[in-house]
């Protein structure tokens, strides 16, 4: 099994994650807001991948988009947090 989907989908979401971390200097704790909200938009969409995929003749990309689902809810959801503790602690 390829671990191309769950790579690529973790890097992106580190990727806007670290941006966000940098824009709440600028933006204040607006910036964690966005960051839920695009952080939403990902799981939702891996969601419907790993549906579409699993219901077509794909399994195994299914399996793939479900464990990219998993993780970047799970490991976004971590990063969106210590986010706002930064921003809380004055780190920003």
């Amino acid at each position: 099994m390829k671990t191309g989907i769950l790579w690529k989908n973790l890097l992106i979401m580190v990727g806007y994650s670290i941006l966000f971390m940098l824009l709440q200097g600028v933006m204040g704790e607006d910036a964690i807001g966005w960051n839920w909200g695009v952080l939403l938009v990902q799981i939702l969409v891996l969601f419907i991948m790993c549906i579409v995929r699993f219901a077509g003749k794909v399994p195994d990309q299914g399996v793939q988009y479900l464990l990219a689902f998993l993780l970047v809810g799970l490991v976004g959801h971590g990063l969106c947090f210590v986010n706002g503790l930064l921003g809380f602690n004055g780190f920003h």
